[in-house]
């Protein structure tokens, strides 16, 4: 007879489940708490095109006939001509009120270039023509 004796500690790691894991459990905790502390989106966000971010900038930096100007030139040159072309009769017509035929005559002079880049002479010659037609009568008022 033999007398069987139990260790007093049992040596063998008992079974856990992957997240029981002490490491496991540290690191997932980890990766939870950076991704909520810095904000990262869990849904997609919407981001606008970029026709939709120059639609949105002219609505609202251009309210004057001279920031007009100012944001058809910026477009021009970043070669958006056909949202520089609706500031530019916008800034047009402003200046038409206002009786600012210089203005008016300098507004109609961009909008005829970026006519021209569009492709749409018939409309930059007309805008050319009445810009050229503004200039004499401007003279034509100094020399009175």
């Amino acid at each position: 007879m033999w007398l069987k004796i139990k260790p007093r500690f049992n040596h063998k790691k008992p079974n856990r489940l992957w997240w029981q894991s002490d490491w496991r459990f540290i690191g997932v905790f980890l990766v939870t708490i950076l991704l909520v502390t810095t904000g990262w989106p869990v849904f997609p966000q919407f981001y606008p095109s970029q026709a939709q971010v120059v639609q949105l900038q002219t609505q609202t930096l251009a309210q004057t006939p001279e920031a007009r100007l100012k944001e058809g030139r910026n477009l021009y040159q970043i070669g958006q001509f056909s949202a520089a072309v609706s500031l530019w009769q916008q800034a047009a017509r402003d200046y038409e009120i206002q009786g600012e035929i210089f203005n008016q005559a300098l507004s109609l002079n961009y909008l005829s270039s970026a006519y021209q880049k569009v492709g749409e002479w018939q409309q930059a010659e007309g805008a050319i023509s009445i810009c050229v037609c503004y200039k004499i009568k401007e003279n034509w008022i100094k020399e009175v």
